[in-house]
């Protein structure tokens, strides 16, 4: 019950009365990207910067992407791995790979 009360406050915007220790639960930002792509925002850097849930998020929100950590989009093998799966995060890899032809062919 303690999760589903502080989703209802993603639900209706007040995510800063979020506690801190949700925005590390995988399960609580799952819930919360799919109510909205944006929340991915809100979430732990530890979140942020794991390949294998941003991977999960970025299969059902690609402008997600947008608030992966700049890291992962930076990191061409992993850009290119994931490009397969939602072309809408091109627009949010670094400027550095948006002219990879190995990048842009995924697309």
């Amino acid at each position: 019950m303690y999760k589903r009360q502080f989703l209802e406050n993603v639900f209706i915007e007040q995510n800063e009365k979020v506690p801190d220790k949700l925005w590390d639960d995988e399960e609580f930002v799952w819930n919360a990207v799919q109510w909205n792509g944006f929340n991915l925002k809100y979430a732990s850097e530890r979140l942020k910067k794991d390949k294998r849930f941003i991977i999960k998020i970025i299969k059902y929100s690609g402008y997600s992407f947008k608030y992966a950590d700049d890291d992962l989009k930076k990191d061409k093998k992993f850009v290119i791995e994931i490009i397969k799966f939602n072309k809408g995060i091109f627009n949010y890899i670094d400027n550095e790979l948006k002219d990879n032809e190995e990048i842009l062919r995924n697309i």
